[in-house]
């Protein structure tokens, strides 16, 4: 019996040791999930709770303004009515489809947009997010009258972007829009969220972090209806940095409008410091457009259109350079002494090449007789150029153009600039598994063939050859100041290299330069009261209508300007390019004389 009683007590003490085994692992889990809670996590439960009772304003800090050189303002910022959408405040039981559908009624845009826009803003519930900005007065009104049938939605006035001049420089300046989710990713550490405005393109976009300042905001206590029940916090926003262009604001309105019905490329230097004064590629869009939501004609016309407005052709396209090339071809014969400027060859209008006696052309087809080097370049004769370009060889004229910058970026501020190609031997066996022949050789030596260049390119050349010499890197932007104007940061002219030619070789270019003007195939540039030094070039196209080009640099002796005209599918250089010169230098300098009279057979180059 007495057995019994101990094994009893035995078990009751083993349970009670069990038991409050148990009692203890219970008491130590909970102080140690009271303990996450409470000190490792409370501060994310504190931020969640005060989100649940407060909803934060942000202010958008006004972007900084965009002026051209002479102080003209080109961007600047006004008021306007943006909608935003805080997902935390939106009842569950309410559809979030038919909100977007009467939200797409009012403001008259797809209501798909608009349910793409709240489904992201509800990744983050507790902030306001913009759905719409640069809404009309009325509609702002409208909205803001029915909190009860748009809750979570509110009318908020910020800051928006002002291109003064519409389309003026759109390819330089660029546009902003909302920032994508990728670029939220990309951007984690420079304090970017859902719905803010960033730089999409140009200096907008190159310069971002300069204008867009920094953004403030207000906290404010809300009931359970998402009413306002008094402002808890509120931090003023930083409006960003000044920008002061090198563009002439004049000069490129002048441009653009010489340059009005046709597609391709307008570019003018200032050649002793490497400053743009005016950059056009045209069609060109007017980025006003991207400050509220396009609508799906638009977006087809930006995006789908043959015309590709959004296309910088100045940096972005590449065409074969035509005659304008010859100016290297002269400069390397004259360098490697192949030739004096005394020398003649004669131009019967065709050229024979090889054992099978391939035949080259000129672009005139009875020929041009007997040319110097002076008459060559005034009359761009093709044969002269032929044969310039086999006494040279295959490594002289690639190493001369890549001189001069060709076959390589430029570095001017603007995103997607292309490099272009400069072929030689080891470029075809590369990437054609082919020989060089000496067809392609005579191809290179008048600017066709593989040869590739983009209209910046082609103006930084002539800007060297106008200064003789003086490599520059292409700059768009001169100063960045702080709104009190303070010099933030000044960009000075950055010399890439000097180029030492002999004297006689400037002085034989320039003259044959200045010829074609007033006896060759530039004379629809012909300027009396201007001394104008320039180039034409035709650029063949597989595809359609060749190509037109005039190149130059003025005055001569005292170079202020060097540009570039050049038009896609325009045919001859000196029918349709350098009439578009001469009309932007007249307006330009404020002349007034009549047109030379030109034989359109004499400058069909």
């Amino acid at each position: 019996m007495g057995s019994v009683k101990q094994s009893n007590l035995r078990l009751m003490s083993q349970r009670s040791f069990i038991f409050s085994v148990v009692i203890f692992l219970f008491l130590f889990i909970l102080l140690v999930r009271l303990f996450q809670l409470q000190i490792i996590q409370g501060a994310n439960y504190r931020k969640v709770s005060e989100e649940n009772r407060t909803q934060i304003i942000f202010n958008q800090a006004p972007r900084g303004d965009i002026f051209d050189r002479n102080g003209k303002l080109l961007v600047s910022n006004h008021p306007s009515f943006t909608l935003t959408f805080t997902p935390d405040f939106f009842p569950e039981s309410k559809s979030l489809s038919k909100t977007a559908s009467s939200l797409s009624r009012i403001l008259k845009v797809d209501s798909s947009l608009i349910l793409q826009k709240l489904e992201r803003a509800r990744l983050y519930p507790f902030k306001s997010s913009r759905i719409k900005t640069n809404i009309k007065r009325e509609i702002a009104f409208y909205i803001s009258e029915r909190n009860l049938e748009f809750p979570g939605f509110n009318i908020h006035t910020e800051p928006i972007r002002n291109y003064l001049y519409d389309g003026l420089a759109s390819h330089v300046i660029g546009y902003v829009g909302e920032i994508s989710k990728q670029q939220i990713l990309l951007l984690q550490q420079e304090r970017y969220k859902l719905g803010d405005l960033i730089g999409k393109a140009g200096i907008e976009r190159i310069y971002d972090t300069y204008l867009r300042g920094k953004d403030g905001g207000t906290s404010i206590e809300v009931s359970a209806a998402g009413k306002q029940v008094r402002i808890l916090k509120s931090v003023e926003s930083m409006r960003g940095n000044d920008i002061v262009l090198t563009i002439d604001s004049e000069l490129q309105r002048i441009a653009e409008e010489a340059f009005s019905g046709y597609e391709g490329s307008i570019v003018i230097m200032e050649p002793n410091s490497g400053d743009i004064l005016a950059l056009v590629s045209n069609p060109g869009f007017n980025p006003n457009m991207f400050l509220g939501s396009l609508t799906r004609r638009q977006l087809n016309y930006l995006l789908r259109s043959n015309k590709k407005p959004l296309f910088n052709r100045s940096v972005q396209a590449q065409y074969a350079p035509g005659s304008v090339f010859k100016i290297i071809t002269v400069i390397a014969a004259l360098e490697e002494g192949v030739v004096s400027a005394k020398d003649k060859f004669v131009c019967e209008g065709e050229y024979k090449v090889g054992k099978q006696e391939r035949i080259f052309r000129c672009w005139k087809k009875e020929g041009h007789g007997k040319v110097n080097m002076i008459d060559a370049i005034a009359k761009s004769c093709d044969i002269y150029f032929y044969q310039l370009g086999l006494l040279l060889g295959v490594g002289n004229l690639p190493r001369y153009a890549r001189e001069f910058g060709l076959g390589k970026i430029t570095g001017v501020d603007l995103l997607g600039e292309k490099a272009g190609i400069v072929p030689d031997r080891a470029w075809k066996k590369k990437v054609l598994g082919e020989g060089w022949w000496d067809g392609d050789t005579l191809n290179m030596a008048i600017g066709q063939g593989y040869l590739w260049v983009t209209p910046l390119q082609m103006a930084n050349l002539l800007s060297t050859v106008a200064n003789e010499g003086n490599l520059f890197s292409p700059r768009l932007v001169k100063k960045i100041v702080s709104r009190k104007g303070e010099l933030i940061k000044e960009f000075k002219p950055q010399l890439m290299k000097k180029i030492d030619l002999k004297p006689d070789t400037w002085e034989l270019l320039n003259k044959g330069l200045r010829r074609t003007i007033t006896k060759g195939t530039g004379q629809a540039a012909y300027i009396s009261k201007l001394s104008i030094a320039g180039k034409t070039g035709t650029s063949q196209n597989p595809q359609g209508e060749d190509h037109a080009w005039f190149a130059g640099f003025c005055p001569l002796n005292k170079p202020e300007l060097a540009f570039v005209v050049f038009v896609e599918h325009g045919g001859h250089g000196g029918v349709v390019a350098a009439p578009i010169a001469r009309e932007i230098l007249v307006r330009y300098y404020g002349l007034k004389e009549k047109k030379k009279a030109v034989n359109v057979r004499d400058v069909r180059d």
